[in-house]
């Protein structure tokens, strides 16, 4: 399919972040096929997006999600993230069905699909249930299959298999998969050691949890004699991608050993300050050139999926807890939140307004009180925007939603089964 964006204002996420207005860009197929500010005549479009008082921009990347809980939105707030879970989240887990992992998922998706995300990193149970609803969306995701025990179990293996085998890099690589030891606190050391090696049969990337509390750095430190990023380097996890989520916890060594392995750190700012897990030490990690990407957690601790509200929230905590206002800068968040996420799926093309780059791009109304006057655009971006404000999303140059209506997902009908089951 070939589409034209017309009279737009675009923002390129390039070494910097600029604005460029009233172009005209021409999409074919999954792919950016041209920029310019004066129409293309032999462009020969199916469809065509009126720009005017609008913006294009990369799309938002989560890249720390839990699919299924929606379902579980709101169970357990105000409480410490150990009580949080072993006394209401994992006993209620135990309950879920493949039902409630397939529509729990699809109502996570529609919600971030409505704030503008185009591509996220997940990790639960019922894994394929979770991919059927990713595929199902439109959107761009790694899924990451759950792990967790003391024993790599052959049915752990043959789960993971069969995502593999179903899911990855399937409808021209939107879907990939990769493996989610929960926890150095809920995996034992033999578990993470088999798990490592499975993903490097797979070539697949980790996904796991790293330094989230001060109880799990301290148990760590207790029972290993290192921090739980020393731990899992020594195990040799990051010779391999690793996606960490959190990283609240970290000492210098852990810093200068995330930045030299290429550790991409998923920053989770509103789930770390509703569970007090604290906060991230994100300005060190910047200036040591650390990757840092942008996560929402799952439902029942932020207890939303709004991207938007996310980027807000970690573009003003470190400026506030450092009394630093020149720290992470709004153009800083913009890539954290856009152009980094091409670090988790591989995709060099991804994450930029460029000819032949992805077309994974949101469009923003800017005709919104909030947004007048427009003296500079990405700091209303990351400073006022709301999730209201996204009109467009598209992923792989199809349309996902368009003038805030989702087109993949029936929301009546998601609400009517979802009401069902809760």
């Amino acid at each position: 399919m070939k589409i034209l964006i017309k009279n737009i204002d675009i923002i390129r996420c390039e070494e910097e972040v600029k604005v460029e207005k009233n172009v005209f860009v021409g999409i074919e197929n999954d792919k950016i096929k041209f920029i310019s500010k004066n129409f293309l005549e032999d462009f020969k479009f199916d469809y065509e997006i009126d720009g005017k008082n609008k913006l294009l921009m990369p799309g938002f990347v989560n890249s720390h999600t839990h699919l299924p809980m929606s379902i579980l939105r709101s169970v357990g707030s105000d409480t410490s993230l150990m009580d949080w879970l072993y006394n209401y989240i994992f006993p209620t887990e135990k309950k879920l069905t493949k039902k409630h992992a397939y529509l729990g998922s699809l109502l996570t998706l529609v919600e971030m699909i409505k704030s503008g995300t185009t591509a996220i990193n997940d990790m639960y149970f019922f894994a394929d249930e979770v991919a059927k609803a990713a595929y199902d969306s439109g959107i761009r995701a790694s899924i990451g299959v759950n792990i967790v025990g003391d024993e790599f179990t052959d049915s752990m293996k043959s789960e993971i298999e069969d995502v593999y085998k179903n899911y990855n890099n399937v409808d021209n690589g939107r879907i990939s998969v990769n493996l989610a030891p929960h926890a150095m606190y809920t995996c034992s050391k033999n578990l993470l050691k088999d798990v490592l090696e499975f993903a490097k049969k797979l070539n697949v990337n980790i996904h796991t949890h790293i330094a989230e509390t001060k109880d799990e750095y301290n148990y760590s430190m207790e029972k290993f004699g290192v921090s739980p990023v020393k731990y899992f380097y020594e195990l040799g996890y990051f010779d391999l991608k690793v996606i960490a989520a959190h990283c609240v916890h970290l000492n210098d060594e852990d810093i200068d050993i995330m930045a030299r392995k290429k550790v991409i750190c998923s920053h989770n700012p509103t789930s770390n300050l509703k569970l007090a897990s604290g906060i991230a030490p994100i300005p060190k990690l910047l200036e040591k050139e650390a990757i840092v990407t942008i996560g929402t957690d799952g439902c029942a601790s932020n207890n939303n999926v709004n991207i938007v509200e996310e980027m807000h929230i970690a573009s003003l905590i470190h400026k506030g807890y450092n009394l630093d206002p020149t720290l992470v800068k709004a153009s800083q968040v913009l890539k954290i939140a856009t152009s980094n996420g091409k670090y988790i799926f591989g995709i060099d093309n991804m994450g930029d307004i460029k000819e032949g780059y992805k077309a994974d791009l949101v469009i923003i109304d800017l005709n919104k009180p909030h947004l007048y006057p427009n003296n500079d655009t990405i700091s209303n971006i990351v400073y006022s925007a709301q999730a209201s404000d996204v009109d467009t999303v598209i992923v792989d140059g199809k349309i996902l939603m368009e003038k805030g209506e989702v087109k993949t997902i029936d929301l009546e009908k998601l609400y009517y089964e979802i009401n069902k089951i809760s």
